[in-house]
């Protein structure tokens, strides 16, 4: 049997621009499918998201590779307020539907648990699909919220999704959690690599309904 490709996650600084613009296009250009949002006179979408993640308190950025092939980003916003954000979230074409999207959301969300939050638009079939997908196994009381789009009124409707990411239950981890390929979380730029995030398969429900109420009160 073939060993699979670790998927690994980096917490991105200056170095990793290049790699995070490059992506960021991409991910610009699939949404203006949905947002109709064009290119300025220089031929790139605006990025400031991508610039707060790199250097806004608060804020963070992330870069997904398979070995040495970049293949995807996240930008978090409010992680240091009560609820986090995912502002953006991509994954190249060439490696949807194998589980790398669901993985990563995984890892990102178990190095910050507590309330999270991720807007999408309805009729972007793919992203609504995979976000109900994920978030409701995270937190099966997940809530769903209809908000417009600042700047486009009422014509693409956003669908907010919030969810609550428990901790790790003391003697829930037997080892590193099986999500079909190995995943390694780099929390920062120096090579210094290990395993993160809960056993989520095995967070004990009553653990996940106290961390509700909590949050709720």
């Amino acid at each position: 049997m073939s060993t699979p490709t670790p998927l690994t996650i980096t917490t991105a600084d200056e170095r990793h621009r290049p790699q995070l613009e490059q992506l960021w296009t991409m991910f610009r250009h699939e949404m203006s499918a949905f947002t109709g949002t064009l290119p300025d006179e220089r031929g790139r979408f605006r990025q400031e998201r991508l610039d707060a993640g790199l250097a806004e308190p608060g804020w963070s950025a992330h870069v997904f590779h398979l070995r040495p092939h970049p293949v995807g980003l996240a930008v978090l916003r409010g992680l240091d307020e009560e609820e986090h954000i995912i502002s953006s979230f991509f994954i190249a074409h060439g490696v949807r539907r194998s589980r790398i999207g669901r993985a990563a959301v995984t890892e990102l969300t178990a190095a910050h648990p507590g309330r999270w939050a991720v807007a999408y638009q309805d009729r972007n079939e793919v992203a609504a699909k995979f976000w109900r997908t994920v978030a409701t196994e995270i937190d099966p009381t997940c809530t769903f919220e209809h908000h417009a789009v600042p700047g486009v009124g009422s014509f693409a409707p956003c669908r907010r999704n919030r969810f609550l990411r428990c901790r790790d239950v003391a003697g829930a981890r037997d080892g590193p959690r099986d999500l079909g390929f190995g995943c390694i979380m780099v929390v920062s730029s120096d090579p210094v690599v290990g395993l993160a995030g809960p056993n989520l398969d095995s967070c004990r429900q009553q653990s996940l309904s106290q961390l509700v109420a909590l949050l709720r009160a």
